[in-house]
């Protein structure tokens, strides 16, 4: 099929107070795809021509990107606020069932969307990002996982720094329309927003109780590289 969205829709969350945008592909069973930190919507490219004949995915790009709202405060970016997006776009598109796949800092928001909105998740694909528990355990008390996280650092300081380096954060995308159109997301991102992603959440990482979260009844499945 082609890459080209049917159409675009604007989602508002809080009476308009956010406003995702959102590309909307193909027909059929309904699929959300949440982008990671530093990506974008098209970086769904290849997903969405394997999965666009089948199902209906719809493709936000986050808060704090190009086309979406960007709060330049750190507490609009909690998880509790990054849901209420999601939450939005399901009651937006009437979605009483849907799959959520996410990669990176998307796939934090899956994982808790599974957590928070269960009834409405049909399946969950999370990639490159464990389950929140295990994972602020290790980056709180894992050397290895801390040395890994490093990269936030040099991000956060971009973001300090008011721009975002767009070349250097997008080289990791091998093709090269792709990686040109990732640049063009970043420079129409916000550094301050995609920096509080992080500040929000570092934050509270460590006051949350798992062991009182709703459990994740729907099937899921993680994807990881061998060397993440």
């Amino acid at each position: 099929m082609s890459n080209h969205p049917a159409c675009r829709e604007t989602v508002d969350v809080n009476n308009g107070d956010v406003r995702i945008q959102c590309s909307v592909y193909g027909s059929g069973s309904p699929i959300i795809l949440l982008h990671g930190i530093p990506d974008w919507a098209g970086g769904w490219h290849h997903q969405i021509a394997a999965l666009g004949s089948e199902h209906q995915l719809i493709v936000p790009s986050l808060r704090g990107f190009a086309h979406s709202s960007q709060p330049v405060e750190a507490e609009r970016y909690t998880m509790l606020e990054l849901v209420s997006d999601v939450a939005a776009i399901i009651d937006h598109f009437d979605l009483s069932r849907t799959g959520i796949v996410g990669h990176d800092f998307g796939g934090a928001i899956a994982w808790w969307a599974a957590m928070m909105l269960g009834q409405h998740v049909r399946r969950l694909a999370v990639l490159s990002m464990p389950h929140p528990a295990p994972y602020v355990s290790a980056i709180s008390g894992d050397s290895r996982q801390q040395q890994a996280s490093s990269y936030i650092q040099s991000f956060m300081q971009m973001a300090h720094d008011g721009a975002l380096d767009s070349e250097q954060l997008s080289n990791w995308v091998s093709d090269p329309d792709l990686r040109i159109g990732l640049r063009e997301a970043l420079d129409g991102s916000s550094p301050v927003a995609l920096a509080n992603y992080y500040i929000a959440n570092i934050r509270q990482a460590g006051q949350i109780d798992f062991k009182r979260m709703p459990k994740i009844k729907a099937p899921t499945l993680m994807i990881r590289g061998q060397a993440d």
